[in-house]
């Protein structure tokens, strides 16, 4: 009984075990091809609707809803203001970036070795260290592994915001907040402590009690520019205290740029599929939208058939794991089972293939009927043959 017990307790995990992987892969198969069916059929249509532009200065209405490529000056419309600390730009947008000096924690996993009745072995464990860097965001440290002495604070917390151009445009177009997010900020704006609307925000900033700042004019690596750094708390630029808090304020200028996007009326909007592809492009480089499609369509393609692989073996351990469950707790209940000649372990990779085989054929049916159905008609055909042979 005990015997019995213990095989049905191992089955039972089994299946789950086994069940997690069948649904798993199964899963993973149908967001593949539903997720290749998007990508072809979106940069495709993205190559057969890009426009490239000769007139940077007009809008022509036949191109709404098409992808234009063109290369023009972006021009900022009204003036951006730091809401918090009242410092103005005339550039497309403004960025306050907010950076705060914390405890990290990093872990790593070591292998050791060990011997268990004269065996060599090898077991794992985790290794934490810690480091103080800064963070764009506090660090919780009640999460760490040891937070004794690892405790962190923040002598305040400022909101990170961007500030957008209002009519901010490329050549005929406006642009979107979210292609203006593309544009990377290169120059750091000088801090007015003694404006009245500095004045205002600070108070906000140090509402919960008084912070020592200090206004610091430095270079920051990566940055190729000096900045004028806002400075919360007791430490310095080069010595900073657990809790110390940086801000600088950062505006992109206007400059020349290379597009690709969406022709929305008369606003550039991303031009992205219903799924996870976007072929939306800012930069300040030349590009080449077609070799980029043909770029996409190419990973693409790699990337459907290592997941087909990928979804495939899953589905097939998730198949070999039940059916071993399976005929092991017919045996151990005596029930009397034929194993097939070509073995328990060669049926659950047939098992699985089929499986495989089936979910990639309805999913083809399903989003490309003129290659899914015959592929399904071809796939029960031979399963009836398979049936067949093997009753005689």
């Amino acid at each position: 009984m005990n015997n019995t017990g213990n095989i049905s307790q191992s089955g039972c995990i089994g299946r789950l075990i086994g069940a997690a992987l069948l649904a798993g892969g199964i899963a993973l198969l149908i967001f593949n091809e539903w997720n290749h069916h998007d990508a072809m059929q979106f940069y495709n249509q993205a190559r057969e609707a890009m426009v490239e532009l000769t007139d940077t200065t007009t809008i022509d209405p036949a191109n709404n809803g098409k992808l234009v490529t063109y290369s023009a000056w972006a021009t900022p419309g009204q003036a951006v203001v730091d809401p918090l600390y009242g410092i103005a730009s005339n550039g497309m947008l403004i960025r306050r970036d907010v950076q705060y000096y914390q405890w990290c924690e990093q872990s790593e996993t070591k292998r050791e070795t060990v011997y268990r009745d004269g065996k060599k072995d090898f077991t794992y464990r985790s290794v934490y260290s810690y480091y103080k860097s800064w963070q764009y965001s506090p660090v919780n440290s009640n999460e760490f592994n040891n937070p004794e002495g690892h405790e962190n604070h923040v002598v305040t917390e400022v909101p990170i915001n961007r500030e957008y151009s209002r009519d901010a445009r490329l050549g005929p177009y406006r642009m979107s907040h979210a292609l203006m997010d593309s544009i990377l900020p290169d120059v750091t704006l000088p801090i007015d402590t003694t404006a009245a609307a500095f004045k205002r925000g600070n108070a906000t900033v140090t509402a919960n009690g008084a912070v020592p700042w200090t206004l610091l004019h430095k270079q920051l690596y990566p940055r190729p520019y000096t900045s004028d750094i806002l400075y919360y708390g007791t430490g310095t630029l080069e010595a900073p205290h657990i809790g110390d808090v940086r801000v600088m304020i950062e505006a992109s200028s206007p400059c020349r740029l290379w597009v690709a996007a969406k022709a929305d009326g008369d606003v550039l909007q991303p031009y992205k599929s219903p799924g996870l592809h976007d072929i939306t492009h800012v930069s300040q480089a030349p590009i080449n939208v077609e070799e980029q499609i043909k770029d996409q369509l190419q990973g693409n393609v790699m990337l459907e058939w290592t997941l087909r692989v990928i979804g495939w073996i899953l589905v097939c351990c998730g198949a070999c794991f039940v059916l071993d469950i399976l005929y092991g707790l017919l045996r151990a209940t005596g029930v009397l089972v034929r194993v097939p000649a070509m073995g328990e372990r060669t049926l659950g990779w047939a098992v699985g293939t089929f499986i495989t085989l089936g979910v990639i054929a309805a999913m083809l049916c399903a989003l490309s009927p003129r290659i899914g159905v015959p592929l399904l008609a071809l796939l029960i055909g031979a399963t009836i043959v398979v049936g067949h042979y093997n009753r005689e």
